[in-house]
């Protein structure tokens, strides 16, 4: 899952130029021009394998109601910090600031220079947005959430906190029922999402090439991505 973490005191506070923004950006727009068929529209704040939400996340879709707000508000600037420097990063960061500027938003990005990412909190002169990939080692919204979003969690990149939805979380973590739990889990996740503290991309597939016959790869949902477990990989008809 490829998501942007948005820093506090960035012009996405406003909520009229978040709209604005999140209609440029939406994903539905270049996951094609991006990753063609091996990726697809991420549906929650967790990724796609690991919760199936019942509302999943929705852009605005009114580009002329964007560029109006933007015009309106006045000049609007952002800088995309890029986790790393892999292709797939300053593709989507390319596409989604050729979309900005069809609403009137400049948009640019840059690297960041290996792990500065983890220390975003207390540069004095962050970026607006962070490209990363977001996804956890387990296969569980709690993983996701303690991980990323929760005050303190150790990849909650800004450092920002909501107690609304971090008080669900630990309710969640409570529930055994997994119908129950998950309503909870995306409950959070989308007050994560309409505080403009994360914004969830696209899911991408891994691809791993292999020699045909191979069977039982026990390929992992989440990082590290692409793990091969040869304790139980086995040739097969």
């Amino acid at each position: 899952p490829y998501d942007l973490f948005v820093k506090p005191n960035s012009p996405l506070d406003d909520a009229e130029v978040r709209k604005a923004v999140l209609t440029a950006i939406n994903p539905a727009l270049w996951v094609k021009d991006a990753f063609g068929e091996f990726a697809n529209l991420s549906r929650s704040v967790y990724p796609n394998v690991m919760l199936d939400p019942v509302n999943p996340i929705r852009f605005p879709t009114d580009l002329e109601a964007a560029k109006a707000a933007i015009a309106k508000h006045g000049a609007v600037n952002l800088v995309i910090g890029l986790h790393s420097a892999a292709p797939s990063y300053s593709r989507i960061a390319d596409l989604m600031i050729a979309q900005l500027a069809l609403i009137g938003v400049k948009a640019t990005a840059y690297v960041l220079p290996s792990g500065a990412a983890y220390t975003l909190k207390d540069d004095p002169n962050p970026p607006d947005l962070l490209l990363t990939i977001a996804g956890p080692d387990a296969a569980h919204p709690d993983s996701q959430a303690k991980a990323f979003f929760t005050k303190d969690a150790p990849l909650n990149f800004f450092g920002r906190a909501l107690p609304q939805a971090d008080a669900i979380v630990d309710q969640a973590g409570q529930v055994t029922d997994v119908k129950e739990r998950d309503a909870l889990y995306e409950r959070a996740g989308q007050i994560y999402f309409d505080a403009g503290i994360v914004i969830p991309l696209v899911d991408v597939n891994d691809v791993v090439v292999h020699a045909k016959g191979l069977k039982d790869l026990g390929l992992r949902p989440v990082n590290p991505p692409g793990n091969i477990d040869f304790a139980t990989v086995r040739w097969g008809p």
